[in-house]
Protein backbone atom coordinates (compact mmCIF):
# COMPACT_ATOMS: atom_id res chain seq x y z
CA UNK A 1 0.00 0.00 0.00
CA UNK A 2 2.86 2.36 0.73
CA UNK A 3 4.64 1.91 -2.26
CA UNK A 4 1.37 2.42 -4.21
CA UNK A 5 0.98 5.84 -2.57
CA UNK A 6 4.53 6.55 -2.88
CA UNK A 7 4.16 6.17 -6.88
CA UNK A 8 0.90 7.66 -7.12
CA UNK A 9 2.72 11.06 -5.02
CA UNK A 10 5.65 10.76 -7.39
CA UNK A 11 3.79 10.95 -10.73
CA UNK A 12 1.17 13.36 -9.14
CA UNK A 13 4.63 15.72 -8.39
CA UNK A 14 6.11 14.67 -11.63
CA UNK A 15 2.87 16.52 -13.50
CA UNK A 16 2.61 19.59 -11.50
CA UNK A 17 6.67 20.17 -12.22
CA UNK A 18 5.99 19.72 -16.21
CA UNK A 19 3.03 22.07 -15.85
CA UNK A 20 5.14 24.81 -14.01
CA UNK A 21 8.16 24.31 -16.34
CA UNK A 22 5.67 24.78 -19.22
CA UNK A 23 5.56 28.18 -19.17
CA UNK A 24 9.71 28.18 -18.86
CA UNK A 25 10.75 26.91 -22.08
CA UNK A 26 7.91 28.83 -24.22
CA UNK A 27 6.70 25.97 -25.35
CA UNK A 28 3.68 27.40 -26.96
CA UNK A 29 2.83 29.71 -29.77
CA UNK A 30 5.70 31.86 -29.75
CA UNK A 31 8.20 29.07 -29.31
CA UNK A 32 6.51 27.71 -32.35
CA UNK A 33 6.22 31.11 -34.87
CA UNK A 34 10.31 31.39 -33.71
CA UNK A 35 11.09 27.84 -34.65
CA UNK A 36 9.94 27.93 -37.87
CA UNK A 37 6.36 26.14 -37.95
CA UNK A 38 4.79 28.51 -40.82
CA UNK A 39 5.61 29.17 -43.93
CA UNK A 40 6.92 32.79 -43.64
CA UNK A 41 6.73 35.87 -41.26
CA UNK A 42 6.34 39.04 -42.44
CA UNK A 43 6.75 42.82 -41.38
CA UNK A 44 4.73 44.85 -44.33
CA UNK A 45 1.80 47.52 -44.61
CA UNK A 46 -2.12 46.63 -45.73
CA UNK A 47 -2.52 48.78 -48.59
CA UNK A 48 -6.49 48.10 -49.34
CA UNK A 49 -9.11 45.41 -47.75
CA UNK A 50 -11.77 43.72 -50.66
CA UNK A 51 -13.71 40.52 -50.16
CA UNK A 52 -12.10 39.38 -47.52
CA UNK A 53 -8.89 40.01 -48.48
CA UNK A 54 -6.09 42.41 -47.27
CA UNK A 55 -3.45 43.17 -49.73
CA UNK A 56 -0.02 43.84 -48.22
CA UNK A 57 2.61 45.79 -49.21
CA UNK A 58 5.65 43.24 -47.95
CA UNK A 59 8.94 45.02 -46.44
CA UNK A 60 10.65 42.78 -44.71
CA UNK A 61 10.86 39.25 -44.45
CA UNK A 62 12.22 37.50 -41.71
CA UNK A 63 11.61 33.15 -42.00
CA UNK A 64 10.72 31.92 -44.96
CA UNK A 65 9.60 33.12 -48.70
CA UNK A 66 6.69 35.33 -50.24
CA UNK A 67 5.30 34.66 -53.42
CA UNK A 68 5.36 38.63 -54.60
CA UNK A 69 6.09 42.40 -53.45
CA UNK A 70 2.77 42.52 -52.44
CA UNK A 71 0.41 39.56 -50.98
CA UNK A 72 -2.96 38.92 -50.05
CA UNK A 73 -3.96 37.83 -46.18
CA UNK A 74 -7.33 36.58 -45.45
CA UNK A 75 -8.96 39.05 -42.97
CA UNK A 76 -10.83 37.01 -40.51
CA UNK A 77 -8.16 37.40 -37.62
CA UNK A 78 -7.99 39.66 -34.37
CA UNK A 79 -4.01 41.33 -33.56
CA UNK A 80 -2.86 38.88 -30.72
CA UNK A 81 -3.01 40.89 -27.64
CA UNK A 82 -6.05 42.96 -28.58
CA UNK A 83 -9.56 42.16 -27.85
CA UNK A 84 -12.32 41.34 -30.58
CA UNK A 85 -13.64 45.16 -31.13
CA UNK A 86 -10.17 46.91 -30.79
CA UNK A 87 -8.10 43.95 -32.93
CA UNK A 88 -9.63 43.76 -36.40
CA UNK A 89 -7.05 44.73 -39.14
CA UNK A 90 -7.45 47.72 -41.57
CA UNK A 91 -5.88 48.78 -44.51
CA UNK A 92 -3.06 51.78 -43.40
CA UNK A 93 -1.80 48.87 -40.32
CA UNK A 94 1.31 48.21 -40.22
CA UNK A 95 1.68 44.69 -39.15
CA UNK A 96 4.12 41.11 -38.09
CA UNK A 97 2.38 38.04 -38.91
CA UNK A 98 2.68 34.52 -38.79
CA UNK A 99 1.31 33.01 -42.17
CA UNK A 100 0.80 30.03 -44.20
CA UNK A 101 -0.04 29.79 -47.94
CA UNK A 102 -2.64 28.19 -49.74
CA UNK A 103 -2.63 28.80 -53.05
CA UNK A 104 -2.29 32.49 -53.75
CA UNK A 105 -3.57 33.43 -50.55
CA UNK A 106 -2.00 33.75 -46.74
CA UNK A 107 -3.72 32.71 -43.79
CA UNK A 108 -2.68 33.13 -39.92
CA UNK A 109 -0.63 30.78 -38.68
CA UNK A 110 0.30 31.73 -35.36
CA UNK A 111 0.63 35.38 -33.83
CA UNK A 112 -0.52 38.34 -35.88
CA UNK A 113 0.83 41.45 -34.06
CA UNK A 114 -0.35 45.45 -34.86
CA UNK A 115 3.33 47.26 -35.36
CA UNK A 116 3.62 51.56 -34.74
CA UNK A 117 5.68 51.40 -38.26
CA UNK A 118 7.33 49.46 -41.09
CA UNK A 119 11.08 50.59 -39.72
CA UNK A 120 12.38 47.03 -38.60
CA UNK A 121 15.56 48.17 -36.34
CA UNK A 122 12.90 51.03 -34.60
CA UNK A 123 9.51 49.62 -34.31
CA UNK A 124 7.49 48.41 -31.16
CA UNK A 125 4.13 46.43 -31.06
CA UNK A 126 0.83 47.22 -30.17
CA UNK A 127 -1.16 45.48 -27.36
CA UNK A 128 -4.84 46.63 -25.89
CA UNK A 129 -4.37 46.59 -22.01
CA UNK A 130 -8.04 45.98 -22.18
CA UNK A 131 -7.61 42.33 -23.78
CA UNK A 132 -6.34 39.67 -21.10
CA UNK A 133 -3.13 38.32 -22.87
CA UNK A 134 -0.42 39.32 -25.16
CA UNK A 135 2.54 41.43 -23.40
CA UNK A 136 4.54 38.56 -22.56
CA UNK A 137 4.86 37.45 -26.11
CA UNK A 138 4.47 40.34 -28.19
CA UNK A 139 7.83 41.44 -26.39
CA UNK A 140 9.94 38.40 -27.56
CA UNK A 141 8.20 38.77 -31.09
CA UNK A 142 8.84 42.91 -30.95
CA UNK A 143 13.24 41.80 -30.27
CA UNK A 144 13.06 39.24 -32.73
CA UNK A 145 12.21 41.48 -35.59
CA UNK A 146 14.03 44.37 -33.77
CA UNK A 147 17.20 41.88 -34.40
CA UNK A 148 16.29 40.86 -37.94
CA UNK A 149 15.24 37.06 -36.72
CA UNK A 150 18.32 36.62 -35.24
CA UNK A 151 17.43 36.32 -31.45
CA UNK A 152 14.78 33.08 -31.19
CA UNK A 153 15.64 32.19 -27.66
CA UNK A 154 13.53 33.68 -24.75
CA UNK A 155 12.70 32.96 -21.35
CA UNK A 156 9.95 33.79 -19.23
CA UNK A 157 9.32 34.70 -15.20
CA UNK A 158 5.83 35.83 -14.44
CA UNK A 159 5.23 39.08 -16.32
CA UNK A 160 9.52 39.62 -16.85
CA UNK A 161 10.43 38.41 -20.46
CA UNK A 162 14.44 37.63 -21.27
CA UNK A 163 16.57 37.15 -24.40
CA UNK A 164 18.82 34.76 -23.64
CA UNK A 165 22.72 35.20 -25.10
CA UNK A 166 25.35 33.01 -25.01
CA UNK A 167 28.21 35.36 -24.50
CA UNK A 168 26.67 38.12 -23.27
CA UNK A 169 24.26 39.06 -20.59
CA UNK A 170 20.57 38.66 -20.88
CA UNK A 171 18.29 41.49 -22.01
CA UNK A 172 15.29 42.32 -20.48
CA UNK A 173 12.60 42.90 -22.02
CA UNK A 174 9.90 43.74 -19.63
CA UNK A 175 9.48 47.67 -20.94
CA UNK A 176 9.00 48.47 -24.84
CA UNK A 177 5.79 47.70 -25.77
CA UNK A 178 3.74 50.56 -26.92
CA UNK A 179 -0.29 50.76 -25.59
CA UNK A 180 -2.58 51.02 -27.95
CA UNK A 181 -4.70 54.12 -28.06
CA UNK A 182 -8.37 54.65 -29.86
CA UNK A 183 -8.21 56.97 -32.43
CA UNK A 184 -9.85 60.00 -30.88
CA UNK A 185 -12.10 62.07 -33.47
CA UNK A 186 -11.69 65.94 -33.93
CA UNK A 187 -15.11 66.47 -32.42
CA UNK A 188 -13.75 64.59 -29.54
CA UNK A 189 -10.97 66.10 -29.01
CA UNK A 190 -12.26 69.44 -29.40
CA UNK A 191 -14.69 68.53 -26.91
CA UNK A 192 -12.47 67.10 -24.18
CA UNK A 193 -9.85 70.41 -24.65
CA UNK A 194 -13.13 72.25 -23.43
CA UNK A 195 -13.24 74.10 -26.75
CA UNK A 196 -9.74 75.69 -26.34
CA UNK A 197 -8.54 75.36 -29.49
CA UNK A 198 -11.35 76.15 -31.52
CA UNK A 199 -10.37 78.40 -33.91
CA UNK A 200 -7.31 80.89 -34.08
CA UNK A 201 -8.75 84.27 -32.97
CA UNK A 202 -6.68 86.14 -35.69
CA UNK A 203 -5.60 90.21 -35.30
CA UNK A 204 -4.02 92.04 -32.49
CA UNK A 205 -3.06 89.88 -29.27
CA UNK A 206 -1.61 90.26 -25.93
CA UNK A 207 1.29 88.38 -26.83
CA UNK A 208 1.56 90.51 -30.43
CA UNK A 209 2.08 93.44 -28.29
CA UNK A 210 4.53 92.78 -26.06
CA UNK A 211 6.60 91.15 -28.88
CA UNK A 212 6.53 95.21 -29.93
CA UNK A 213 7.20 96.50 -26.81
CA UNK A 214 9.96 93.91 -26.49
CA UNK A 215 11.56 94.96 -29.89
CA UNK A 216 11.11 98.87 -29.29
CA UNK A 217 13.06 97.72 -26.01
CA UNK A 218 15.77 96.14 -27.53
CA UNK A 219 15.83 99.05 -29.96
CA UNK A 220 16.30 101.95 -27.51
CA UNK A 221 19.06 99.69 -25.72
CA UNK A 222 21.08 99.34 -28.87
CA UNK A 223 20.57 103.14 -30.18
CA UNK A 224 21.85 104.18 -26.24
CA UNK A 225 24.75 102.23 -26.46
CA UNK A 226 25.75 103.30 -29.71
CA UNK A 227 25.13 107.12 -28.82
CA UNK A 228 27.29 106.80 -25.76
CA UNK A 229 30.04 104.98 -27.77
CA UNK A 230 29.99 107.91 -30.39
CA UNK A 231 30.14 110.72 -27.56
CA UNK A 232 33.11 108.73 -25.96
CA UNK A 233 34.97 108.68 -29.18
CA UNK A 234 34.28 112.50 -29.97
CA UNK A 235 35.53 113.60 -26.53
CA UNK A 236 38.47 111.82 -27.27
CA UNK A 237 39.36 113.36 -30.21
CA UNK A 238 38.61 117.34 -29.10
CA UNK A 239 40.99 115.78 -25.77
CA UNK A 240 43.83 114.56 -28.38
CA UNK A 241 43.15 118.18 -30.71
Amino acid sequence: MDVKRRTMIFFIGMILLMGRMQPVFAADAIHRLLHGEQDVIVLGQFTSQEDGLLEMRVIRTFLGNVSGDTIHVQDDFIYFGFTEESGRPNTGDYAVLSLNRSGEVYHQAWHMARADSGHMRALTLYFDPAADTGPSDLKALQYFVNTNGRQTDFYFDGDQVFARRNLLSDVDLTDGLTAWVPEVSADEALSNNGGAAAEDPGGITLGTILSALMIVFFVVVIYIRLRAVFLTVRRQKKTAS
